[in-house]
């Protein structure tokens, strides 16, 4: 085969790359943005549900469980704040509402010896 002929059958399949090469998207360009659709946009937002996992009591010193956060009253679960730990269960607010999130009585462990 000729020079001349590789280089013709080159060009031709380099020009046939670079054609389809024009029709994708720029890899260094960002992303156009998202838009939501509008139900979307009228739904709250659902936090998880409370999940109380342990409660320990030392003294003063209250600590509860609650979605594998360790928390003292007063803090926050994600919207819901602790308003008080007890040895059945943990008060929480979330706006207007109190609700009590308990553990079973299989759940609840005393010291040998002591009474809560």
């Amino acid at each position: 085969m000729s020079a001349r002929r590789i280089f013709c059958g080159l060009a031709l399949a380099l020009g046939g790359v670079a054609a389809r090469a024009a029709d994708l998207p720029d890899p260094m360009q960002p992303p156009p943005p998202m838009v939501l659709a509008p139900a979307a946009l009228d739904r709250p937002v659902e936090s998880p549900p409370l999940v109380l996992t342990a409660i320990k009591l030392n003294g003063r010193h209250r600590v509860a469980l609650i979605n594998n956060a360790l928390v003292t009253e007063g803090q926050s679960v994600g919207a819901a704040k602790v308003l008080k730990i007890s040895l059945r269960g943990v008060v929480i607010g979330l706006g207007e509402t109190t609700t009590t999130l308990k553990l079973t009585s299989n759940d609840i462990k005393h010291r040998v010896g002591g009474h809560r």
